[in-house]
């Protein structure tokens, strides 16, 4: 039985809470994930906008000839990119961890926590084993989990397609020369970019009229301002509507999604009903 003052679940934003201030304290900080760090750091906003950097910078490249600058785009090494940007990031995650399990007055607990009082945890440990925390306060600094409705991993299953989340699309071992992404929200937008940018083969599909959606106006006049383009060559459409012409219609129950790669950013939910 391990007790301490202050336990928290969850390495990310949990991760702030162990400053100097509280030093007479002693904590247990537990991290379920295969990276130390959070969303942000390993799979959220540091790495995608490394990648949309990249992207941009492809962008401008290709319509340099707009205001008069002719440049042609040899390629983008995929490989390259993904092997700068995890290069700087992993060593940030493997150091912040090791910091963590040598610091002083912190229990750093690599496993899955639960419940078993109001403030009793059951920590079933990465290496089969199990610890018991007692905490006087418990953070629960979790975040969410993309989700992955079953039937569509039936699907991909059966017709061969790798299905990826926001967690591992950019990590892939090869840039893949299409790419269907499901979902009109801001994640899927971002990726079709830095995909299309690339030279990915992008689709999109998405529910409702308009990408964005609940982004606000100023977004959606900014995107269907600049068409196609802000997305590279991914098509927009519904799934109950003809598609336009010279796009791509994909019902939701076709047999068959001709598509490398697939791409479900939509929906997260929390960790306590992730499998």
């Amino acid at each position: 039985m391990i007790d301490v003052d202050i336990a928290i679940i969850g390495s990310g934003s949990g991760n702030s809470l162990l400053t100097d201030d509280p030093a007479d304290r002693t904590f247990a900080m537990i991290e379920a994930g295969a990276v130390f760090g959070g969303t942000c750091l390993n799979v959220g906003c540091i790495p995608t906008k490394m990648f949309v950097h990249v992207a941009e910078v492809a962008t401008t490249i290709r319509e340099g000839g707009r205001p008069g600058v002719d440049a042609t785009l040899e390629q983008v090494r995929f490989t390259d990119v993904r092997d700068r940007v995890f290069g700087r990031i992993d060593p940030i995650s493997r150091a912040g961890e090791a910091y963590r399990r040598d610091g002083d007055n912190v229990h750093l607990l690599r496993g899955r926590a639960r419940f078993t009082g109001p403030r009793d945890l059951e920590v079933e440990l990465r290496d089969g084993t199990t610890e018991h925390v007692r905490a006087g306060q418990v953070v629960i600094a979790t975040g969410a989990y993309a989700t992955r409705p079953e039937e569509l991993g039936l699907a991909a299953t059966r017709e061969g397609i790798t299905i990826h989340t926001s967690d591992t699309v950019m990590r892939l071992p090869e840039l893949p020369a299409r790419m269907l992404v499901i979902g009109g929200g801001y994640i899927a937008m971002e990726m079709a970019h830095v995909f299309s940018a690339f030279g990915t083969e992008v689709v999109v599909s998405a529910r409702g009229d308009s990408l964005l959606r609940h982004q606000g106006h100023r977004h959606l006049r900014g995107l269907h301002r600049r068409g196609p383009r802000a997305v590279g060559r991914a098509h927009r459409h519904r799934r109950d509507r003809p598609a336009p012409r010279g796009g791509r219609h994909h019902r939701h129950s076709q047999r068959r999604l001709d598509r490398d790669h697939g791409r479900r950013p939509r929906g997260h939910r929390p960790p306590s009903q992730h499998s």
